[in-house]
């Protein structure tokens, strides 16, 4: 894989093999299940016998409690067999390791306990039809013992297997000065009045099955509550770490299957009257190095980030930037990277007998993710001039 890192613990060197051993599984069913648009129930029946679902959780609580950046390792190499598995699988990594502790203490060993006996999977959206993120038009009224909630989320990954989902909301008559007025909750597979409405046709990530889901007077009990109440927004920003930068490695995972697979190829292609492989052509080869020197760049900022915070360091007010730039680039490199890669292959990377008419679907997706590419500019760029979120001219 191109891009130096510092060498690898025993302890990491067995959590890149777990992870390659299961992206191998996972890539010889990854071409049929975006072809049928199915959700991969065997890739992940495969990550609960290899224990993959618990990595994220703390070693005291019975997990392996891996770091934020031994879950950029893992989750780079799973996606280079299989991109919406790894994304899917993702959502519910980054929930653990970044959010397990802004659970009440009953949901959170609710949680634990489901994950390790049963390899439940968590999932998560703050996406909604018309509306922008920090202004979430689901609501939550409060309520005896809990809160009723009522609205649409969509873009829900992993709706299909799912155990619990968690989501934000705006509260219905908060008036604490300060804070967003929101609250993140988690609803459990079949509660009440929460539909899972199948929506998911897309062009790419085809088999992540990020499905619709609609409240309609779901009553959600206090334990429920993650974080503050009012403060659901806020709460999100101990995620954000772990989101950003998994969503950064899975997509540097599918543009690093895409180059492998034009390395080997372009070795092994003739055209004639050439008399040696297109390698030898000065344009393949000018190519294959922007590939691997792109790669090596967007990887490298990912993991001096992650090992940064896996050591301790406090971004303070520049957390925000920092954790979100490396989103920005291995997205906007992969994308690039896949492209130039079919570029190099030519007229055959579009048939679907090879990979990389399927890789360039899955990858065009990594810019569209919250944060979209033009939020994440106009976020990194106040951030630097010192000027406030909010204030207008605001993107969207």
């Amino acid at each position: 894989m191109p891009g130096m890192q510092p060498p690898l613990t025993a302890e990491q060197q067995a959590l890149v093999t777990l992870a390659q051993r299961l992206a191998t599984r996972c890539a010889a069913r990854a071409a049929q299940h975006d072809r049928d648009a199915s959700f991969p129930f065997d890739d992940f029946a495969d990550l609960r016998r290899e224990g993959y679902l618990t990595l994220a959780i703390p070693a005291e609580l019975g997990g392996r409690g891996i770091s934020i950046y031994d879950f950029c390792l893992v989750q780079e190499q799973l996606a280079r067999g299989a991109g919406p598995t790894a994304l899917a699988a993702n959502m519910h990594l980054y929930n653990l390791g970044g959010g397990l502790a802004l659970f009440t203490e009953p949901f959170r060993r609710r949680v634990v306990e489901a994950v390790l006996r049963d390899g439940a999977v968590l999932a998560s959206s703050i996406s909604e039809p018309g509306a922008s993120l920090g202004s979430p038009q689901v609501v939550a009224h409060k309520v005896s013992g809990g809160y009723r909630v009522t609205g649409r989320k969509y873009f829900c990954t992993a709706a299909p297997i799912f155990r619990y989902f968690l989501f934000n909301a705006r509260l219905e008559g908060c008036t604490t000065p300060g804070v967003s007025g929101t609250v993140a909750l988690a609803a459990e597979r079949e509660t009440a009045g929460m539909e899972i409405i199948e929506t998911w046709d897309a062009m790419g990530m085809r088999a992540s099955g990020s499905h619709d889901i609609q409240f309609t007077d779901a009553f959600l009990p206090d334990e429920c509550l993650i974080g503050d109440e009012g403060a659901g927004v806020e709460g999100g920003l101990r995620c954000l770490p772990w989101y950003t930068l998994g969503i950064a490695s899975v997509y540097l995972g599918i543009a690093g299957a895409a180059f492998d697979f034009v390395v080997d190829y372009v070795q092994q292609r003739h055209l004639q009257p050439l008399p040696r492989p297109i390698a030898h052509l000065p344009g393949i080869q000018f190519s294959v190095a922007e590939m691997r020197t792109r790669l090596a760049a967007a990887r490298a900022l990912v993991y001096q980030t992650a090992a940064a915070l896996a050591q301790g360091v406090d971004l303070g007010e520049q957390l925000l930037p920092e954790v979100t730039m490396p989103q920005y680039v291995a997205t906007t490199t992969a994308l690039e990277v896949v492209t130039a890669a079919m570029q190099a292959v030519g007229g055959p990377s579009l048939f679907r007998r090879h990979p990389l008419e399927r890789l360039y679907r899955d990858v065009r997706a990594g810019t569209l993710h919250p944060y979209t590419h033009y939020w994440l500019l106009e976020m990194i760029g106040k951030r630097t001039l010192g000027i406030a979120l909010d204030v207008e001219p605001r993107w969207v």
